[in-house]
């Protein structure tokens, strides 16, 4: 990478991770409030179904401008009439960076709950954003602990919630370099549409890896896809022995990923945008302060 390339891309990082704290800061504002509401909510209306997750517009927002200050774009390829809530849906996708989560959600427009490995929750940061988004904890390594967190996958789609899952059970930052190819899909995927009796929904999430940089876990400008593979209705799902349902969607993922655009993914990043939202971010600084003192 050039040295003009390095301080552009420098530029939009600074601006991403400005907007990040955006996000912390109003995210975090919304769950507080959340849960006093939730408080009042318990002590005068027990009976009554209690407020619970957060408000996935502010998610969508803060995040879409976060990655278009880094001038890192996000492409969905969605049918016009997709609706996700119509009925509660297992949400598969291939796992290729640390920005899949937000990428997905931002396409997807649908409070959902994701799996994340246990390591996540160590962080208390992480830990109370995770917690407010439900997201299912899962141990890699037990599987008796594994199995509870199919489980409770299980019981949010009962619920009528949306449940996404990398069924490839691990991050794969290679993919790339093998055409898109996934890696082996694990069962627990299966066995959750099946015991729930819902519908899953294929996503296949390009350019993600390429560009997100896994060192700094910083973006870089590029273009982002997210592609809509289809549906296996519910029906088909109860039918299907969990083998052949696992076939059945490795042959869907591996026609989808043949429509690539590798030459959309890379590009020059642009730094005019981050320049004036860090101006921006800067005048207000100035203005909070100016009234502080």
């Amino acid at each position: 990478m050039s040295l003009k390339k390095q301080i552009f891309q420098g530029i939009c990082n600074a601006a991403f991770l400005v907007a990040i704290l955006h996000f912390i800061i109003a995210h975090g504002i919304h769950a507080l409030a959340l849960k006093a509401v939730q408080l009042v909510q318990k002590v005068l209306f027990p009976k009554q179904k209690r407020f619970e997750g957060f408000n996935f517009e502010i998610f969508h927002y803060l995040f879409r401008l976060a990655f278009f200050v880094n001038d890192t774009h996000l492409h969905s390829i969605f049918p016009k009439d997709l609706n996700v809530n119509e009925e509660p849906t297992l949400i598969l996708i291939n796992h290729t960076s640390a920005s899949d989560h937000a990428m997905v959600m931002c396409s997807v427009l649908s409070q959902t709950s994701f799996m994340a490995k246990a390591s996540l929750f160590k962080n208390p940061i992480m830990k109370f954003y995770l917690d407010s988004g439900k997201t299912i904890s899962v141990e890699r390594e037990d599987r008796e602990q594994a199995m509870g967190a199919v489980k409770q996958a299980e019981n949010n789609l009962k619920s009528g919630m949306n449940v996404s899952i990398f069924p490839e059970g691990t991050r794969n930052n290679d993919a790339h370099l093998d055409g898109g190819k996934l890696g082996p899909l694990k069962m627990g995927a299966f066995h959750c549409a099946k015991n729930a009796s819902v519908r899953i929904m294929l996503l296949y999430c390009d350019g993600i890896s390429r560009t997100w940089n896994s060192r700094f876990k910083l973006p870089i400008a590029g273009t982002n896809f997210v592609k809509f593979l289809g549906y296996v209705s519910k029906e088909e799902v109860a039918k299907t022995d969990v083998h052949e349902l696992q076939k059945k969607v490795t042959e869907m993922y591996d026609q989808g990923r043949q429509c690539r655009s590798d030459d959309e993914i890379l590009k020059f990043p642009n730094p005019n945008i981050a320049i004036l939202f860090l101006l921006a971010n800067l005048w207000l600084l100035k203005c909070f302060f100016a009234k502080l003192f």
